[in-house]
């Protein structure tokens, strides 16, 4: 999984100062992972997750729950 924080700017999305892995878990049909939102990912632009298998990359709605 990663997070890439300018995910339109087609020409940083393999800038490693935009692109963050991130860890992940898997069970079953489940992926969960937890990002902490830095200032730096804050470029104007839009921020995605992406996850790829092999050649295809999927994309799911996800919810952000607010820190403990």
């Amino acid at each position: 999984m990663s997070f890439n924080n300018d995910a339109e700017n087609v020409t940083g999305r393999f800038d490693a100062n935009r692109v963050r892995s991130v860890a992940d878990h898997q069970d079953g049909q489940t992926l969960t992972a937890t990002y902490t939102v830095q200032a730096s990912d804050y470029t104007g632009g839009t921020g995605l997750f992406f996850v790829q298998c092999a050649a295809t990359v999927k994309t799911a709605a996800f919810g952000v729950t607010p820190p403990r």
